[in-house]
């Protein structure tokens, strides 16, 4: 790889790093103080849908759900 190419790639995993990859997340948006808003990214795609989401809501995911291999977003 040259030194170029090496420069490009470190540019765009910098940019991509500092920009569209890290969503902010205010629990103040949510419908239920008691649920942790963002740790529902752990669980799949975040969506701002998932501020509709309660702790009654989140009951009927699986126990495993952080394990499953197909991750989906917490929708309501």
């Amino acid at each position: 790889m040259s030194k170029w190419t090496r420069g490009l790639c470190a540019a765009a995993a910098l940019l991509f790093s500092a920009t569209g990859f890290t969503q902010q997340i205010d629990a103040t948006r949510g419908a239920d103080a008691s649920v942790d808003y963002a740790g529902l990214k752990f669980l799949g795609p975040w969506d701002d849908r998932n501020y509709a989401l309660t702790s009654r809501d989140l009951a009927l995911l699986a126990d495993n759900e952080r394990s499953l291999s197909e991750g989906i977003p917490a929708l309501r």
